[in-house]
């Protein structure tokens, strides 16, 4: 092999390290979207039953909220 095909040889694998590793890159940032998108659905239903707990605790006490 010579220099400049070792160089090639060279120069491609890192290419196809470099687009590997962007693609793992990019899955795993769609992997952590969908995670905070899943936080966030559970954080407002959750923050919506307390407002609704809140509203039943106000009513059993006598006092109505809106």
């Amino acid at each position: 092999m010579t220099p400049e095909e070792a160089m090639l040889s060279l120069g491609g694998t890192f290419f196809v390290f470099f687009i590997g590793l962007m693609s793992k890159i990019r899955a795993n940032e769609a992997i952590l979207n969908d995670i905070l998108d899943r936080t966030s659905k559970i954080e407002k239903k959750l923050f919506d039953h307390e407002e609704r707990l809140s509203r039943l605790e106000g009513k059993f006490n006598g006092v109505m909220r809106k």
